[in-house]
């Protein structure tokens, strides 16, 4: 019932009102005075609002979008006339009636302000006074702004339409949840253009205006619910529909889209394209100007790269069993209603997800999890690799939980679980087109919510032996070959830039005596490496890897071969590309195309190229690193069915681990290491274990079986190489079933191998490397001079030996691995060699005598400056036998070492050469 006002009310009305019109005429005519100080109105433009820059993937799909404001100009032709009639009902009934001020308005509040004794409590604001409000003022309700919205209103109306002012009003006017103007928020709530809106839909927006966040129908369904009914009832008021109408539509349910917690999708990526338009044009153009970018992302690649790297770490972490503690709800999320961001896509065998652990049941040993709307139990078979026995003691009630999936139904739900690992190590991965250098897919880093330090672009890691490549491109350059020959011995480089002989090992800590390039290259010893750095001069070396894009500081020091400096992942993944693409260098990039919102094309980008390999250096480069997937340190690839090519690499103390290979067409890295430290790894966790099964796990995610929708595709073979079958061991041409396996090979056409593989060039690979120096002639017999075999007999320490009278060389060998060789061949002595050679003996235990005495003395002087803090700098951290001068240095199996001097003289050192037959 309404209270009738008192005469003393009414008395304070009419005064309060008096005052109301007084103050707004007295406002006007001052405003009109002082218009100088008032905005122009004349360059009000509907696309000149800001726009959001809207990123597309390759294919032109949505990807993501930057701006201050998230808008989609549409004119009114696009807009559904239900939201235009209801936006006018429930706003400004009088619009097209008034000048810019409704009078009937600023009355009613007038009544409510004196009702009230509050000023603003009802609204007197037209929708051209909103747009003037929005557009020049702030949202502070005072008197002065109520003016200045009314002068700024009836100026707009003098310069700008009707159907203008609404237009401008509909594409400004805030909608929730950062959208802004109508067809963002069609296709935000409904997830359709502002044209198809229906009648509740178009009420339910309309609504919006008044408290966009407060009615949200995502988080205040009621609240929506009830406002969107008031819309209706308006437009009955007013006219514009029946009542029929309003009941069946306010019977519609809200209709708005079900959203699940939106999950970054390639954040990585899309960052670096965000500093890339930063860089290039400015805040104003990237946040404001409503660019269209056209990106050089690959979705599925892109997908297969985030679910490969988190499969590679959950491997990690399962074999060092760091076992994840389950982490509680987000704030205000109960487990009946939780939807966590990963499980919106359909899931595959080995992705990685989280899941809620509803109940845990100590007696029967089993967890009920969650993951979307599958149940599904874990038994303490799901947590058997934790080496933990009760269920109880890993998952609890109401946490989540990682786990990794082991089988899925028809439709992509989990049916069977393991629990995941936590891993505290991270990766990167990117792949890029090796004939564009687009980037196809990015991965920066294990968490882009933790770190956005982009891992894959931005960090400097120690290439290890991912740079060897260069060194054996560099090595064709200069006229070797995949066959060439060359030691693996205990060797120690004396430079003079440094006090301390450098002395690597293999990984495998043996020796293999003579090697081939392409042996050496695809089982990654490192001795060899060195010494064909050595061989063929440091510069050759840096300056191939110069030109193939590597642009961090390199220094001409014997440790290069073991890429013992910092590189990008990017600049390796694009100087491999470089040898699938026949010795063509691509600059990588991200962005394929930019256009402006009225579709003037700002920016196409066309290769950047250069020829840095000849064809057949890249050709030849290609052939080897074949190898190392066939045969090497990356055959557990051979799983993938596709030709392919890569290279292992793994730094020192495990601190880093790379895989980076490529197909004709596609060239991936992965890097796989402690973002924030140097620290290890762990034992035992090179390439090939670490970053390796990424790599895989990329390639079958991504491409799928060669019999599929991305068949196998075969490398170019330039016309300038030809292939020829040579005995895998030795290099030599084969001959058939007298050596062992064969391999074809590629070399450039005149410079295939003359010399055929015999059984004795096959024999003399197969001996002990200290016996190898020898030759065997065609009859078996092994050529050693009795001097100089004594000295390998005395070092060997009773592992080799003559059998008197000298007939015979005996060895029992034992490898790295554990088992023993043994075997004898015949000597091709006459009767003086067994004297000779007892003679030598006495003289070679006598000089290995005086050099252990002269060992021992050195490596107490090495202990006294130690001691004495008397070291120079690359001397500290080191243990006394690392200080001890070159010859004094042995090998890990006792043998002394080779010594060799850096080779500055830019000459091409003599390697040993096979005797053509």
């Amino acid at each position: 019932m309404v209270r009738r006002l008192t005469r003393t009310h009414r008395r304070l009305v009419l005064a309060l009102a008096g005052a109301h019109v007084l103050a707004l005429a007295s406002g006007v005519g001052a405003g009109v005075l002082l218009s100088r100080d008032i905005p122009s109105v004349t360059h009000l433009d509907v696309f000149n609002l800001p726009q959001v820059t809207v990123l597309e993937d390759r294919d032109g799909a949505f990807l993501d979008s930057f701006g201050v404001q998230r808008r989609i100009p549409v004119p009114l032709s696009r807009m559904s006339p239900w939201y235009l009639k209801a936006v006018i009902a429930i706003e400004d009934p009088r619009f097209e009636r008034h000048f810019g001020v409704d009078p009937i308005a600023v009355a009613r509040a007038i009544v409510a302000t004196a009702r009230t004794m509050r000023f603003g409590v009802e609204g007197a604001s037209t929708i051209t006074m909103q747009l003037a409000r929005d557009q020049f003022l702030h949202r502070r309700k005072t008197i002065w702004r109520k003016i200045q919205e009314a002068v700024l209103a009836t100026q707009i109306e003098k310069h700008y339409s009707k159907q203008e002012i609404l237009e401008l009003y509909c594409n400004r006017i805030y909608l929730g949840h950062g959208r802004y103007g109508v067809e963002a928020a069609s296709r935000f709530y409904f997830g359709k253009p502002a044209r198809e809106l229906t009648l509740p839909e178009a009420a339910l927006l309309a609504g919006l205006a008044q408290r966009p966040e407060g009615l949200s129908p995502l988080r205040r369904p009621e609240a929506a619910l009830e406002r969107r009914n008031h819309v209706l009832r308006r437009m009955v008021i007013e006219g514009v529909i029946g009542e029929a109408e309003a009941r069946e539509a306010a019977a519609a349910p809200l209709g708005v889209v079900e959203r699940a917690p939106e999950r970054p999708f390639a954040p990585y990526f899309i960052e670096e394209v965000r500093r890339w338009l930063l860089e290039n044009y400015g805040e104003e153009g990237l946040y404001e100007e409503g660019l269209i970018v056209r990106t050089t992302l690959d979705r599925r690649l892109q997908r297969a790269a985030e679910r490969a790297v988190a499969f590679g770490l959950d491997l990690y972490g399962r074999r060092h069993r760091l076992v994840p503690e389950g982490r509680p709800l987000p704030e205000g999320e109960s487990p009946e209603t939780y939807r966590d961001p990963a499980w919106s896509a359909g899931l595959q065998p080995d992705d990685i997800v989280p899941a809620l652990v509803l109940e845990v049941d100590p007696k029967r040993q089993l967890a009920r999890v969650r993951i979307a709307d599958s149940e599904i139990e874990l038994d303490r078979q799901a947590i058997a690799w934790t080496g933990e026995r009760r269920i109880e003691r890993v998952l609890a009630p109401g946490t989540l939980v990682p786990t990794r999936v082991i089988e899925v139904d028809g439709q992509g739900r989990p049916t069977r679980l393991e629990l995941g690992s936590a891993p505290d190590a991270d990766a990167a991965l990117i792949a890029v087109d090796a004939a564009t250098g687009e980037i196809l897919a990015l991965v920066g880093g294990r968490d882009f919510s933790v770190s956005e330090f982009d891992l894959a672009m931005q960090a400097h890691r120690q290439a290890g032996s991912a740079f060897k490549p260069f060194i054996y491109a560099a090595a064709l350059e200069r006229g070797l070959l995949p066959n060439q020959w060359i030691w693996d011995v205990p060797t120690a480089v004396v430079d003079r830039g440094s006090p301390v002989p450098y002395q690597p090992e293999n990984y495998e800590r043996d020796y293999e005596g003579l090697v081939t390039l392409r042996h050496s290259l695809e089982h990654s010893r490192n001795i060899p490496t060195l010494r064909l750095l050595d061989a063929i001069g440091y510069d050759p070396a840096i300056e191939m890897a110069r030109r193939l894009g590597i642009a961090t500081r390199m220094r001409a020091y014997p440790s290069l071969a073991l890429g013992a400096f910092e590189v990008r992942l990017i600049d390796l993944v694009s100087a491999y590309a470089a040898f699938a693409n026949g010795g063509v260098l691509v600059e990588p990039r991200m962005v394929n195309e930019v256009r402006h919102r009225a579709q003037q094309t700002l920016f196409k980008a066309e290769p950047r190229t250069r020829e840095v390999l000849s064809p057949e250096i890249a050709g030849m480069m290609t052939s080897m690193l074949e190898g190392v997937v066939q045969r090497g340190t990356g055959r557990a690839a051979r799983i993938l069915r596709r030709p392919l090519a890569g290279k292992t690499g793994t730094t020192d103390d495990f601190t880093n681990a790379w895989f980076v290979g490529f197909s004709p067409s596609i060239a991936v890295g992965v890097w796989v290491g402690h973002a924030s430290s140097n620290a290890t790894l762990g034992r035992g966790e090179t390439g090939a274990r670490a970053a390796l099964p990424i790599w895989i796990r990329f390639f079958e995610l991504g491409l799928g079986p060669p019999e599929g929708d991305r068949p196998a595709e075969e490398f170019a073979r330039p016309p300038g190489l030809m292939r020829v079958l040579v005995d895998a061991r030795t290099g030599l041409r084969s001959a058939g079933r007298a050596c062992g396996p064969s391999i074809l090979e590629a070399f450039p056409r005149g410079g295939e191998p003359v010399a055929t593989c015999t059984p004795a060039t096959w024999r003399r690979f197969e001996l002990p490397y200290p016996l190898q120096r020898f030759e065997i002639d065609e009859a078996g017999l092994l050529h050693a001079a009795p001097e100089e075999l004594a000295r390998v007999v005395a070092a060997s320490g009773g592992r080799i030996s003559v059998v008197p009278p000298g007939s015979a060389v005996r060895w029992r060998w034992p490898s790295s691995k554990g088992s023993v060789r043994q075997g004898a061949v015949g000597l091709a002595w006459d009767a003086g060699g067994w004297i000779r050679f007892v003679d030598a003996m006495t003289l070679a235990r006598e000089e290995l005598r005086l050099r252990a005495l002269a060992r021992e003395q050195a490596l107490e002087e090495i202990r006294a400056r130690i001691e004495a803090d008397d070291l120079e700098d690359d001397e500290r951290g080191k243990a006394p036998e690392e200080l001890l001068p070159a010859e004094l240095r042995d090998g890990l199996d006792g043998f002394p070492v080779e010594v060799l001097e850096a080779n500055r003289t830019g000459r091409l050192r003599e390697l040993p050469a096979p005797r053509a037959r």
